[in-house]
């Protein structure tokens, strides 16, 4: 029993969870491990071993992770960075990598003639920007999480 919560206090210790809720009713979980390894995941998160799948694999010092959702692909997790990301997707379904067809990408986020990367944001759209490394989010309109 000693050992049990003296590992669950090195693991609790050793790691850091941080929880940031959209507007729209949804949840990302972005778990900071050992390592330089930080998982950022669609749901709120709190097993003690990394999910088995659908998440996003970044490093601890990543500065800029941005997700956006849209009511026009309510299925789907758009995701940007210009930092390593690995996609751990079960059925190549959820995410999309923004950089991977970017002009269809930004129809379907922004308003024409947008010039702001966060305010710009069509109604049925919403984003957060993470950074990582700090450990704090911005939401759509500049909203600090």
């Amino acid at each position: 029993m000693v050992l049990i919560v003296f590992v669950l206090l090195v693991v609790w210790l050793g790691e850091s969870r941080k929880f940031f809720y959209l507007d729209n009713n949804k949840c990302i979980t972005v778990w900071k491990t050992w390592n330089n390894v930080c998982y950022v995941i669609p749901e709120e998160y709190y097993g003690l071993w990394k999910p088995s799948n659908n998440y996003l694999k970044t490093n601890n010092t990543n500065e800029q992770l941005t997700i956006f959702f849209t009511t026009e692909m309510p299925d789907t997790i758009i995701f940007l960075s210009y930092e390593q990301v690995e996609v751990h997707d079960k059925n190549n379904s959820i995410f999309m990598n923004y950089h991977s067809d970017s002009s269809r990408v930004s129809s379907i986020l922004y308003k024409d003639n947008a010039r702001l990367f966060n305010k710009d944001l069509k109604m049925n759209a919403d984003m957060i920007d993470i950074n990582v490394l700090e450990n704090y989010a911005l939401g759509k309109n500049g909203r600090k999480f």
